[in-house]
């Protein structure tokens, strides 16, 4: 679920984020699970953001903190995630 899905993508992975977090990796895996089945909807709590800003940061990957807030349901809005077309690690070296 979006956007915790592409976050994490980015940022390696739910093991290398829960390492960035200080969390055991099944809690991060949560994050990206629906709430009806135990998961947050898409959502990384708030706690977490400015450690995952700061490790984007430091890798070179574009990630704002607009990029933590998914759509509403019922938005019309279809597009992904900003994060979603960002740059990823390695992709950088890559384009140049």
């Amino acid at each position: 679920m979006e956007p915790a899905s592409t976050i994490v993508k980015l940022l390696g992975g739910p093991s290398k984020v829960a390492r960035l977090v200080g969390v055991h990796r099944t809690r991060v895996s949560s994050w990206k699970r629906s709430k009806d089945r135990g998961g947050t909807g898409g959502r990384i709590p708030q706690s977490h953001h400015e450690a995952l800003l700061a490790a984007a940061a430091e890798q070179g990957i574009a990630l704002a903190a607009e990029d933590f807030i998914g759509s509403r349901p019922g938005a019309e809005d279809a597009r992904q995630s900003p994060a979603a077309d960002r740059t990823t690690p390695g992709s950088r070296e890559a384009a140049e």
